[in-house]
């Protein structure tokens, strides 16, 4: 089956420049380059494979803001968030590098 191709989510494109909003997480090392402020370039955006309607967004830090290009941040959502699960919030950069912890956050476009 293949899979269906997505390049929006949320109001935010693959090639747009966004701005983390807000933030709520149970452990503040999990990716300790998303904070309130920062912004990314939003490198691609797609469906999981394997994960049914999981979606997974890469984020690249844009330059200028002391954090090196390869600390990229993956980040899951599903169509249906924000939802009480996620704590309102529509992004979780949690499951790529633990599975016993969330940081989930929410992004502004602002190109």
């Amino acid at each position: 089956m293949k899979e269906k191709e997505v390049s929006q989510i949320h109001g935010i494109s693959e090639g747009s420049i966004v701005r983390v909003t807000d933030i709520e997480g149970s452990d503040p090392e999990i990716v300790p380059q998303l904070q309130e402020g920062v912004t990314f370039e939003v490198r691609s955006i797609g469906e999981s494979p394997g994960f049914g309607s999981k979606i997974s967004v890469i984020l690249d830090p844009v330059e200028g803001q002391g954090i090196d290009k390869w600390q990229s941040v993956i980040a899951s959502t599903y169509e249906g968030w924000p939802n009480g699960c996620s704590k309102g919030l529509r992004f979780d950069a949690d499951g790529h590098k633990t599975k016993f912890a969330d940081k989930y956050f929410d992004l502004e476009v602002l190109e």
